[in-house]
């Protein structure tokens, strides 16, 4: 007689033997183990990795209004790193062959599209859900709402003046769409292991900055959006002012494109910059955890400031700071110049929007908000020999 199988339960694998058994020999019809799954869930967010983590702060949401789901997050390979040991994700699949396949040959009780983009709103579309929330194509291969809490974000995505008139965070636009309270935040959620803790503190000893929390200046805003960027000289700038306060050397982080120019400008300050050079996302995810300060334009590693818990100051131009979500400490300073070309990615006006922020008001605001203590400094006008 065939042994039955509970492939409803959360343990099952159906290639190879479940923990239960593998670990402690138990099998179905009489394991004690058994973990029913309720509603089956897929979360579709191809974005950007910086939108993917702050979506994550939607996972403990999801599991309070549904407990004994099962969630499999579709995504980018590039993004995927961000989604590792986040105990609400049961599976994470990759916008890749296999991944679109397997997620077309399941069927799921709810399909949540957070992207209003062709491909990911192409495969919610395909997916045989019972529910879908978020954005679907229509039959003439058009991005629409497939519930009415996604239209207001459709409509922010289609006309500039919507967009800078809002004042809900990308989160709570999210949190209605999925159908959970827009007024009750969840922080970012990022899980670091012991091991990728230790590693981080080895680069700081590498770096000659064992047992500092030091701070943090993220330079760069990805190849993207170059628009958002500060200039280097204002950094520099800002170090001047912060220098005295610090711990000790200020990092320079980044990604591959800032690698170069975190490089020049450690090469040229030594005594008051050090780069650790572009890493692996787990390992930058570690690092700035170890930051008391993260001072970052709006970008990936804004959200990983706050999914940390650092302090971070973010600076914004030519996008809304009002969408960002500042569950841990978070100082939004925005450019006293209106943009003129809003969320555009390129800019010719000088000095743009990004250019008005200056150090100094950066440094007194940061000293307001009681993250350095009150001493002076005045900027350098010589550079040390």
């Amino acid at each position: 007689m065939p042994m039955l199988i509970h492939t409803s339960c959360r343990h099952y694998r159906g290639s190879r033997p479940c923990i239960p058994n593998k670990a402690r020999g138990k099998e179905c019809p009489t394991c004690d183990e058994q973990d029913p799954i309720g509603d089956r869930i897929l979360l579709i967010k191809l974005g950007a990795p910086g939108d993917v983590l702050r979506t994550t702060s939607l996972l403990p949401g999801i599991k309070r209004l549904w407990p004994d789901s099962e969630l499999t997050w579709l995504t980018r390979r590039s993004a995927a790193p961000l989604l590792e040991n986040l105990p609400q994700i049961d599976r994470v699949l990759l916008l890749e062959e296999e991944g679109a396949l397997q997620i077309l040959g399941e069927r799921f009780d709810i399909c949540m599209n957070l992207d209003n983009d062709p491909i990911a709103s192409a495969l919610a579309t395909q997916e045989r859900a019972v529910r879908h929330l978020g954005y679907v194509l229509d039959d003439l291969g058009r991005i629409v709402a497939a519930n009415p809490e996604a239209t207001a974000w459709l409509e922010m995505a289609s006309f500039d003046r919507v967009k800078r008139e809002n004042r809900d965070t990308y989160q709570a636009h999210m949190r209605r769409i999925v159908g959970l309270e827009a007024e009750n935040p969840d922080p970012i959620q990022i899980r670091l292991t012991d091991k990728e803790r230790e590693g981080a503190r080895e680069q700081l000893r590498h770096l000659g900055l064992a047992g500092h929390r030091p701070f943090a200046f993220n330079t760069g805003s990805g190849s993207r959006w170059p628009t958002k960027r500060w200039p280097p000289e204002r950094f520099i700038e800002l170090g001047f002012l912060l220098a005295p306060h610090s711990p000790c050397r200020i990092l320079l982080l980044g990604g591959p494109d800032e690698e170069e120019t975190n490089r020049m400008l450690a090469l040229e300050r030594p005594d008051l910059f050090v780069s650790p050079g572009a890493m692996p996302l787990r390992d930058f995810l570690a690092l700035v955890e170890t930051c008391s300060l993260l001072v970052t334009s709006d970008t990936l590693a804004l959200h990983v400031g706050l999914g940390t818990a650092v302090p971070t100051v973010g600076l914004f131009g030519p996008t809304s700071a009002a969408e960002i979500e500042g569950v841990t400490p978070l100082l939004k300073i925005t450019s006293p110049k209106a943009c003129v070309h809003f969320y555009a990615r390129e800019c010719a006006e000088s000095p743009c929007c990004m250019e008005t922020i200056t150090p100094a008001d950066v440094h007194e605001q940061v000293r307001s908000a009681g993250w350095i203590d009150s001493a002076e400094v005045d900027i350098p006008t010589e550079r040390h020999p």
